[in-house]
This record gives structure tokens, C-alpha cells and sequence, in this order.
């Protein structure tokens, strides 16, 4: 089962962008132990009940701006949730690209504890998803004149990064330690483009 957070209260942190992230639910590449990256599997049977589960937190509506990564997986999420159209693509939430590793078992990236080793193969660094994330961020700031409710659907990688944008992850050693899970929740506020904290942005000396 997801565990489902009460939703913040609607006066939280007034003046500021209010953000509920959630993960997608479990893939078919995830059930199989395998890297995604920007590949476009479906939700298996279990990511869509983890979906559905999320309904109550997410189907009431109320967002200024409901936006997901454009991949079926994300898109079947907010489906199976029960949240409403008009829902707004923004590819800078697509989850970290694995190159030429996308697609193969988990265990073949041997980067993992490294957060500026990119993938083979054109593969990304966590700085370079953390600098997208960031400005896709601000731009949903602009559009919503500072302040407003934010649904977005996305993955593992950018909820990692959301965790360290907001500064619960104040160092390499959480940020790595942060894996969120199918159907993961997170709140997080802000009040212009977040800063990308320095463990993200310059590798250690």
C-alpha cells in the first residue's frame, strides 16, 4: 500500500509555490529490476492500484497547475489517481537519462554512489537534472505570479532532487540515501527558483 499524507493546509506558507510531487507508480522496468531513465514503459497492474491509492491526496482538485515529465507512466498515474484535465507537459521533469544503460539491470551502473559520474552512453549527471529541475521550477513561479498550488507527477531522480532543492538533503552521502518509492509523496515550498545546493553543483576536491 502507498502511504498517503494529509494534505497541507491550504493557507500554508502564504505567498510562496505550494509543490505536492509524487512518483509514478511501479513500471513493468521497475518490477523487472531494470534502469529506466527516459525510457516509456507502462504501469504494471500494482503501479496502477499504487496510482488509485493516491486519489484521495490528489483527486480533489484545487491545484492552479497539475504538470507531469509527458511519459505514459506518469500520465497513467495521474489517470488512475482520478486527477483532472488539463494537465501541462514539461520534459525538464523527465527522469535522469542512463545513456546506454537504460533498459539493462540495475547492478551494470556502478556510478550509483557518485552524484557527478554520468552514465555511458550520453548519460547524466545528477547536477544536470538538478539544474532543469531547478529552472523548470522557477518557471511554474513566473506562471503562477509567486504563489500557487502545484501538482507535479515525475520520478525517482527528480524527487531526489526536489529533497535536496528544499534542503532536506544537505549533503551527497542523504541526497543518495533519499530513493523514493512508486508512488512516493513530497511537499515541498518555495517562493522563486530554489537554489541547487553546492554538493550538487561542484564535484568534492
Amino acid at each position: 500500500m502507498v502511504d498517503v499524507p494529509e494534505p497541507a493546509p491550504d493557507d500554508a506558507m502564504p505567498g510562496m509555490v505550494q509543490l505536492l510531487a509524487v512518483r509514478h507508480g511501479e513500471t513493468t522496468l521497475n518490477a523487472a529490476g531494470r534502469l529506466t531513465g527516459q525510457l516509456d514503459p507502462p504501469l504494471t497492474a500494482r503501479g496502477r492500484e499504487q496510482g488509485a491509492a493516491l486519489a484521495p491526496l490528489l483527486a480533489t482538485g484545487g491545484f492552479d497547475v497539475v504538470v507531469h515529465s509527458g511519459t505514459l507512466r506518469t500520465a497513467q498515474t495521474l489517470a488512475a489517481a482520478g486527477v483532472p484535465e488539463p494537465w501541462r507537459v514539461d520534459a525538464r521533469f523527465l527522469e535522469r537519462s542512463f545513456g546506454a544503460l537504460e533498459g539493462e539491470p540495475a547492478a551494470r551502473w556502478t556510478g550509483a554512489a557518485d552524484v557527478h559520474a554520468a552514465p555511458p552512453g550520453e548519460g547524466e549527471t545528477y547536477a544536470a537534472l538538478a539544474a532543469r529541475v531547478a529552472a523548470a521550477l522557477g518557471d511554474l513561479a513566473v506562471d503562477l505570479g509567486g504563489s500557487g498550488r502545484v501538482l507535479l507527477c515525475a520520478h525517482s531522480g527528480v524527487l531526489r532532487v526536489l529533497r535536496a532543492l528544499s534542503g532536506e538533503a544537505r549533503d551527497a552521502a542523504a541526497f543518495l540515501d533519499g530513493a523514493a518509492a512508486n508512488g512516493a509523496v513530497l511537499h515541498m515550498a518555495y517562493d522563486n527558483a530554489p537554489a541547487v545546493p553546492a554538493f550538487l553543483t561542484a564535484p568534492a576536491s
